[in-house]
């Protein structure tokens, strides 16, 4: 058939409806409501973790913007998964591996993915183990173990290993919060 004769009715029904309908667009009005959600409760945590890993808070805007963008493509799985924040965890943590930086590299290369994440989360952003593990999706005591073990392992690390990147006043503890350097 040339690619100029009309379309089946039930086909031009359906190429239309896929046409008014982003790709990204949950399904059902409850759906898009739930992602909504998720993203108002979400997106703080992680712009400010983007912003942690990357060294620079309009690139870390950006990238959690587009995971969430991602997420909403694949909104539908994550509602039929146990926990939606770990596929969106695993989102942005994809969206921002090619831009972090030099110091987040070397502690990946030598802690497990989530053993840097939970260090980030509580010691650069301050974050209850409650609050790392709801943007995770994991449970509390799962952020206090993997702290706890990325902790002993950090402090194995020879310090070359370690890089120098941010200015002495970026190692000054703020109220509150262990600077990363003090946490290896």
């Amino acid at each position: 058939m040339p690619p100029s004769a009309p379309l089946a009715p039930r086909a031009a029904a359906a190429a239309a409806s896929a046409r008014r309908q982003p790709a990204s667009a949950p399904v059902t009005p409850h759906a898009a409501a739930a992602y909504a959600a998720f993203c108002r409760d979400h997106w703080p945590t992680y712009r400010q973790y983007a912003a942690a890993v990357t060294g620079d808070p309009a690139t870390g805007d950006r990238l959690a913007r587009a995971a969430l963008r991602e997420l909403g493509a694949q909104w539908p799985t994550a509602l039929r998964s146990a926990l939606p924040s770990a596929l969106a965890w695993s989102l942005l943590r994809a969206t921002t591996a090619s831009s972090r930086t030099p110091t987040i590299r070397t502690l990946q290369r030598n802690l497990a993915p989530r053993e840097t994440d939970a260090l980030v989360l509580r010691y650069r952003l301050g974050l209850t183990p409650r609050q790392a593990g709801h943007a995770m999706g994991i449970e509390p005591s799962a952020v206090t173990l993997l702290t706890r073990n990325a902790l002993r392992r950090a402090t194995t690390l020879p310090r070359e290993d370690l890089p120098h990147e941010n200015p002495p006043h970026e190692d000054l503890p703020r109220e509150g919060h262990m600077p990363m350097s003090d946490a290896l």
